[in-house]
């Protein structure tokens, strides 16, 4: 088995046993963290929608649970969803079914984006939240949906920052040994998602790949390194949450977004010579 192989199964395997977690996160966000995750959704879905209409096709890559698609289907695109796991499939297949959107709107295949039996130019719109992350070839799946896009078509991707507020600190390095410590094991979450990002890095990696960034927005301060269990009780006693909150309004008047959680961008696929 090769290195890539192994990285893939272990994607696999990690999101078959959380997918109930992170369909749930959605809907009933217990930390900071979750609504970061809440957030990158609403940034997202916006950013494409100013770019792309309704009716237009969307790929929704690493689609999990299908609580992203199913907005976007709502709000009138066509949707294909795709993901490794069965298990987030399955949840997949169940919010779309009772969101009561026609079925013709909403489909999903189970795999790879690389290898998905996927039409060249299919898509209008691609969106991939916490997607390039976990990927062991970051611009060969930046290659695969320039190749699914129209020329002219929106690119949504998103990616954790690599120095955040916590990092910054040690303190997010500090969660990590304690939690090994007391659970005797490395995080395999943190073991499959290896790659982090700033703007910079990921306008080298899009231009690379026949892109144009044409927006971006940094955002969240989850104070996810406090050790567990605390983090969630601080976080259900609203403390993770007003530190989070503080910190957003503060990004509004000083430049601290460069030290947040997460980065959403938005590109458009360069138009070759011979579509102008």
């Amino acid at each position: 088995m090769t290195k890539a192989d192994r990285h893939r199964e272990l994607v696999e395997s990690y999101f078959d046993t959380h997918a109930q977690d992170w369909s749930d996160l959605y809907v009933r966000p217990a930390t900071a963290n979750d609504q970061v995750l809440l957030d990158r959704k609403d940034v997202a879905v916006r950013f494409l929608r100013e770019q792309v209409g309704p009716g237009s096709r969307v790929l929704d890559a690493g689609c999990g649970a299908g609580l992203v698609s199913r907005e976007l289907a709502e709000k009138g695109f066509v949707v294909h969803g795709i993901d490794l796991s069965r298990k987030m499939l399955d949840l997949y297949e169940r919010h779309l079914s009772a969101s009561g959107v026609d079925r013709s709107r909403w489909s999903c295949t189970l795999g790879g984006v690389l290898e998905a039996d996927l039409a060249k130019g299919s898509f209008d719109g691609i969106l991939a939240l916490g997607f390039l992350q976990y990927q062991s070839d970051e611009r060969a799946a930046l290659a695969r949906f320039h190749e699914l896009l129209r020329p002219g078509g929106t690119l949504v991707v998103s990616g954790p920052i690599r120095f955040t507020i916590a990092n910054l600190f040690g303190l997010a390095s500090a969660r990590r040994k304690f939690r090994d410590r007391v659970k005797g094991r490395k995080s395999v979450l943190h073991e499959i998602s290896p790659n982090y990002y700033s703007l910079a890095r990921l306008k080298k990696l899009l231009e690379a790949s026949g892109f144009t960034v044409i927006g971006h927005k940094r955002h969240g301060y989850s104070n996810a390194w406090l050790p567990e269990p605390f983090d969630r009780v601080i976080g259900l006693l609203g403390g993770e949450r007003a530190i989070h909150d503080a910190l957003t309004r503060l990004s509004a008047r000083v430049p601290i977004d460069r030290f947040a959680n997460d980065i959403v961008v938005v590109a458009e696929r360069r138009v070759p010579p011979a579509y102008r």
